[in-house]
């Protein structure tokens, strides 16, 4: 169980630390914060979703 739980904090985290990358790559390329981005993270989501239901 605890093992468990520390794959998913470190995988929780690695997906944050990615998103914030990204936020931060985009940020210093443009100048502007481009929130768009969001919704691919939210497609890989449900497509990841989908994948561990089937």
């Amino acid at each position: 169980m605890l093992i468990q739980q520390l794959v998913n904090g470190l995988t929780l985290g690695a997906v944050y630390t990615l998103i914030a990358l990204s936020f931060s790559l985009v940020m210093g390329i443009l100048g502007v914060l481009n929130l768009a981005i969001a919704e691919l993270f939210m497609l890989g989501g449900y497509f990841g979703f989908a994948v561990v239901l089937a």
